[in-house]
């Protein structure tokens, strides 16, 4: 769990400083910690990942499946599960505008109180990431927005 910590101590040990590997190590895992702090999603997953990984080692100790491969199901399904929304989390942690191809989205999402709820539950995990920035669901949105009679 905390190799990646032990591994950047001992090249700072060993070398006096911090080398550009442990460097970008370091900012990785500060990503992953901001990403998490941004949308509070920690907790939820911890609970998430902890029921898949007791799956896992049942699956593993009652002789169903082999203890690697079991770990590795569990690994795949459990990134499966959250690189959505670390992905978009992440992406919001930057603070910068939206790429050009969300503008009309979120110009749409503009006075549509149902919409703006399912966009601020794709930050909250209540939306999943992929169904609210489906190409059909933007085109919907951006499609409703435009039939919307003007301010």
């Amino acid at each position: 769990m905390f190799g990646h910590l032990r591994q950047s101590f001992a090249e700072i040990q060993e070398k006096g400083s911090l080398t550009p590997e442990a460097l970008e190590t370091q900012r990785k895992h500060a990503k992953r910690r901001s990403a998490q702090r941004l949308c509070g999603q920690g907790i939820t997953n911890s609970f998430s990942h902890a029921e898949m990984l007791a799956e896992a080692l049942d699956e593993s100790f009652s002789g169903r499946r082999e203890m690697m491969d079991a770990l590795a199901a569990y690994e795949r399904r459990r990134n499966e599960e959250v690189m959505a929304l670390f992905e978009h989390t992440v992406q919001l942690a930057r603070l910068a505008p939206p790429p050009p191809e969300l503008v009309p989205l979120f110009e749409a999402l503009r006075g549509n109180q149902t919409e703006t709820n399912r966009f601020l539950g794709t930050v909250t995990g209540t939306v999943p990431v992929p169904e609210f920035f489906s190409p059909e669901n933007v085109g919907r949105i951006v499609k409703a927005s435009a039939l919307r009679p003007a301010a």
